[in-house]
């Protein structure tokens, strides 16, 4: 297919069903009031990050 086609179907997937969230930042803190959390490199949201089961939670 193709670099230019294989673009075009990641952004086809990416309309249809949304942001896979594969591309993360190391987790993050930012004080005890904000907590501990990562963020998605590719749609920007923002994730709750569990340090001691070091897993990622739902949007924040």
């Amino acid at each position: 297919m193709g670099k230019k086609g294989d673009a075009l179907m990641g952004k086809l997937y990416e309309i249809l069903f949304g942001c896979r969230h594969v591309h993360l930042t190391f987790p993050i803190t930012a004080g005890e009031a904000r907590g501990t959390y990562v963020v998605c490199l590719d749609c920007g949201k923002e994730f709750p990050y569990d340090w001691t089961q070091m897993k990622i939670g739902r949007v924040a």
